[in-house]
């Protein structure tokens, strides 16, 4: 994608017609100075909001959901927080009809048709939420087009239609280039699909519109540690904190980043200062014991957990997630009757908690106990029929087994249920690989690598397939696309440097 694109962006919104959005062409046009590069150069990279059609592309033919079941509108409450709230407990059909009466009763509303939307792209009804997106955008003020844009455009990006994810990122700019979270969006898209100069340029021009958004800045220092600029993102997250003070998401995140640079001790004090600033932050503690498992102080940990259980803010939905992490802390320190002692307690809390019943699974299936395993898998797809990391693990325990055609056969089931599960299709590729199914197994790889160009493992098993294939030169072609989106990744350059060697 071209740089041009956005790093100048000025003007304000634009107006929407009911069917196409017509961006004005004078204003639209500028430039900006921005941070280019990690050793601190500058450049001034020009921005043409214009540069294909004045017009917005959209899909043509695309209709809207058929009538479902009404269901009455709760008096004194949102439509759509209703909603939202049904589709949290897993009451969709109702929450369908909620959505649909809310447009019957009041017309199309944007804000009500983009949530709607979402939803039934997460149930997998890709046409109905294209036609509602689309109605989401004609309906809508420049503001509300922009943010039904940007959400199309997440929902194709994770489809895998990235040239479609682009352009509806850029009808969103045309819309309204003022709205905050298609420039984290956008520039997210970018730094895994596209150019990484203009991922920065739409960071820093989104941080200029809103320099406390903390969903921008979290995602700018994701990208900039991704892209192996520690410091960069040490200060992103830093000037967060201080712009922000009461977000605790920010500072999480903080420690979170520094726990995986190994920086525990600045881990810990980050969350010990959060804690101290609000001793009934359950988050605080959660994560100060997860930082303590990974660190296998265990006994530190499990303090941290009782005292999480022990918060006043700790709602119900939050505890089974406390549970399951303290079962998996459990699991690592080698206790594993507790750890199946604690995800029954996190059932007992949240009997849909899918994660629960997944990781419990795959004690059992680490401990060859393998019907249990089963058992519980297929009541964690009970409770969620869309989670792919259950069919996927599911599917390795058939593999196992010898069952082949069951685990093709959940293989596609996790897929189909999340396109975006890059470990699904990888896991996928490395079972048809091993059934010789090299360019079947070849095709997964390549598409989980649209879901995450960077991951290092996927590239290094897809050169080890070609290797065993192909030869030297295929394996070699792989790991040098790999550097190419990440060329941080040292175990891809030993691998390509051992190859080379070999070769000699």
């Amino acid at each position: 994608m071209d740089i041009g694109f956005v790093a100048g962006l000025a003007g304000g919104r634009q107006e929407v017609g009911r069917s196409t959005v017509r961006p004005c062409v004078h204003g639209r046009q500028g430039v900006v100075t921005c941070v280019l590069s990690k050793e601190g150069k500058t450049g001034k990279v020009r921005l043409n909001l214009d540069d294909s059609a004045s017009d917005v592309k959209s899909p043509n033919n695309v209709k809207g959901p058929s009538s479902p079941k009404r269901v009455a509108r709760p008096l004194g409450q949102e439509y759509e927080d209703f909603a939202r709230k049904l589709c949290r407990e897993g009451r969709i059909e109702e929450a369908r009809g909620i959505f649909y009466s809310a447009v019957v009763e009041e017309g199309d509303i944007s804000s009500v048709l983009r949530p709607w939307a979402w939803m039934e792209y997460r149930q997998r009804r890709m046409e109905t939420a294209r036609g509602l997106f689309q109605r989401a955008v004609d309906c809508g003020s420049p503001e509300e087009a922009a943010a039904a844009w940007c959400a199309w455009g997440l929902a194709e990006q994770r489809e895998g239609h990235l040239s479609t994810a682009a352009e509806y990122f850029r009808n969103g700019m045309r819309a309204d280039c003022t709205h905050v979270p298609l420039f984290a969006a956008f520039a997210t898209f970018e730094g895994k699909h596209g150019s990484k100069e203009l991922a920065r340029a739409l960071f820093q021009r989104g941080t200029a519109l809103a320099p406390e958004c903390a969903r921008l800045a979290m995602a700018w220092a994701h990208f900039e540690a991704a892209d192996g600029n520690d410091d960069r993102a040490r200060a992103i997250y830093n000037r967060a904190a201080f712009m922000c003070p009461e977000d605790s998401g920010i500072v999480l995140a903080w420690s979170k980043f520094e726990a995986e640079m190994r920086n525990f001790r600045e881990a810990r004090r980050i969350l010990h200062e959060l804690h101290a600033k609000d001793p009934e932050c359950f988050k605080a503690l959660h994560a100060l014991a997860k930082l303590e498992t990974s660190a296998r102080q265990y006994d530190r940990a499990r303090d941290m957990y009782r005292r999480c259980l022990k918060c006043t803010s700790l709602v119900n939905e939050n505890i089974a997630p406390v549970y399951q992490a303290w079962a998996l802390m459990e699991k690592k320190a080698g206790n594993l009757d507790e750890a199946r002692h604690l995800f029954k307690r996190g059932l007992e809390h949240d009997p849909k908690h899918v994660y629960i019943w997944q990781a419990w699974g795959l004690l059992e299936y680490t401990q060859k106990s393998y019907e249990k395993a089963r058992e519980l898998f297929r009541k964690g797809i009970e409770s969620d029929p869309l989670s792919a990391p259950t069919y996927q693990a599911w599917a390795l325990l058939e593999s196992k087994l010898g069952n082949e055609e069951e685990a093709a056969e959940l293989f596609e089931k996790a897929t189909n249920a999340q396109p975006s599960h890059a470990q699904s299709w990888q896991a996928w590729a490395l079972f048809e690989c091993k059934r010789g199914n090299t360019c079947r197994a070849k095709s997964f790889f390549e598409r989980a690598l649209v879901s995450d160009p960077s991951s290092g493992p996927t590239w290094q098993a897809w050169a080890q397939m070609e290797l065993r294939n192909s030869g030297f030169e295929e394996a070699e072609k792989v790991l040098s696309r790999a550097l190419e989106h990440c060329p941080h990744n040292s175990a891809i350059k030993a691998q390509l440097a051992n190859l080379s060697s070999e070769r000699k």
